[in-house]
């Protein structure tokens, strides 16, 4: 599945992009696999293809929000910048802006509430 691999291949990377011997490969495969369905789910929910949530450095507001609540629900499994670089990011405070945007979109009444309200029930 090419949609696996570069998330893998991601995975596997350093910040500056080299493959490296320690950091993100010491990931067990358990995270790894939830980092991935997480990915999936998202791309799903938002109608996405998830290589573009990780690859695309621009895109339509469905994509920039998918990329958004992927930084959301992934926070706490690796670190914020090694998180906005997996995401296609560059900066460190990506992961932060992006959870202050999803904070406000997605109280209810606001844009994103329903679809994270389900992804949250898959989640939680």
């Amino acid at each position: 599945n090419t949609a696996l691999a570069i998330i893998r291949s991601r995975l596997l990377r350093t910040p500056t992009g080299r493959l490296c011997g320690t950091g993100m490969r010491e990931m067990r495969m358990s995270n790894r696999s939830h980092i991935n369905q997480v990915i999936q789910s998202v791309a799903d929910e938002f109608g996405v293809d998830p290589i573009t949530i990780i690859s695309d450095p621009r895109g339509d507001r469905n994509l920039t929000a998918a990329r958004a609540v992927c930084a959301w629900m992934l926070q706490g499994t690796m670190s914020n910048h090694k998180l906005s670089r997996l995401l296609g990011r560059s900066g460190k405070s990506y992961v932060h802006d992006a959870m202050s945007r999803i904070k406000v979109r997605s109280l209810k009444g606001g844009d994103l509430y329903e679809p994270v309200q389900r992804l949250l029930a898959r989640w939680g």
